[in-house]
């Protein structure tokens, strides 16, 4: 298929190699989730806007209440949002590309979701930018071996966001590598690699969050934390 605005998926869809440009009007997405264990396969094509939209409310990618769904080899750029998930479970987003986004993966109220082998970078938008990936009550959920470049908040997971797993992530200039934030609790953080970064982990009342064998350099703070309880810090 080709891409336009409100492209409404109720099925598998490829979409053929190409450079796409379509403005999110309704503020709907441009590829909306409409039915479960669906897959988009983008085959490497960049979606973006014709220009810069990520102060308005416009989306990549939507999907609303979906399960079992995946999304696949896209570049996505100049949104609000590149992908935003809301009360997906069982989903995944792979090697997924955005640039120029204010915020490139959204997940709110999400369970047991993966986020691997992809590469968010603010470009434009500098690292005034909000977050490569924003987890909002959103638990159980796997971020692996990602490479975030830029952005305010490389990660954040916010609002009772608990039992995620953070492993192989490259963070590179961003203000905060990782953002664990009240009251998101038993969250596991390994092997990642921060640097050039102010604070490369920041846990401002997160509880129990564990911390084995990351890298972090070059960065003002290497773990600040401040109101924080119950964590476990080791070999980093």
């Amino acid at each position: 298929i080709g891409v336009r605005d409100d492209t409404y998926l109720n099925e598998n869809k490829i979409i053929c190699p190409g450079n796409y440009h379509a403005e999110d009007n309704s503020s709907n997405g441009i590829f909306i989730f409409n039915s479960s264990g669906i897959s988009l396969e983008c085959s490497g094509s960049s979606i973006g806007a014709n220009y810069d939209r990520y102060l308005y409310a416009s989306y990549g990618i939507t999907s609303s209440g979906m399960r079992d769904i995946s999304i696949k080899n896209c570049n996505v750029y100049r949104f609000s949002v590149g992908a935003y998930l809301t009360n997906a479970n069982n989903s995944l987003i792979a090697n997924f590309s955005s640039h120029s986004n204010y915020d490139d993966i959204r997940i709110e109220y999400g369970v047991n979701n993966a986020v691997t082998n992809s590469t968010l970078n603010a470009g434009a938008t500098g690292q005034a930018a909000g977050s490569g990936i924003y987890l909002f009550a959103s638990s159980m959920n796997t971020l692996n071996y990602n490479t975030i470049i830029g952005k305010n908040k490389g990660i954040i997971l916010l609002s009772s966001s608990n039992s995620n797993n953070l492993t192989g992530n490259s963070l590179i200039s961003n203000s905060v590598g990782v953002h664990v934030d009240f009251p998101s609790a038993d969250n596991t953080l390994t092997l990642n690699s921060i640097k050039e970064g102010y604070n490369g982990i920041w846990l401002s009342g997160g509880r129990r969050t564990i911390l084995i064998n990351n890298i972090i350099s070059n960065s003002n703070t290497g773990i600040s934390i401040s109101t924080a309880t119950g964590n476990i810090i080791f070999s980093n």
